[in-house]
């Protein structure tokens, strides 16, 4: 077991946290109860987002929101930019 309690994450700073690159369908950074949902490094100064297994957003420094979104869908954005349909 790996985890750390809460009492002693008060006590521990990092300045980086390093993790192998991830896929879509393994992101780097997962959750226990769906470990095919989460955060990966897509390719060279890219960051990706998946659901499912599946890339649901690029971040770049060229493009920084490029979701990929296929008509009809809905692209929610902490819950304060919602676009539904079309292509974008």
């Amino acid at each position: 077991n790996n985890h750390v309690s809460e009492s002693q994450m008060e006590n521990y700073k990092v300045d980086q946290i390093f993790a192998n690159n991830g896929t879509a369908s393994a992101p780097s950074f997962s959750f226990n109860s769906d470990n095919s949902t989460g955060m990966y490094l897509a390719s060279t100064a890219q960051l990706g987002l998946s659901a499912g297994g599946t890339n649901m957003m690029l971040i770049n420094n060229s493009n920084p929101l490029a979701p990929l979104i296929s008509s009809p869908a809905t692209f929610e954005a902490a819950n304060y930019l919602n676009v539904s349909g079309g292509t974008f």
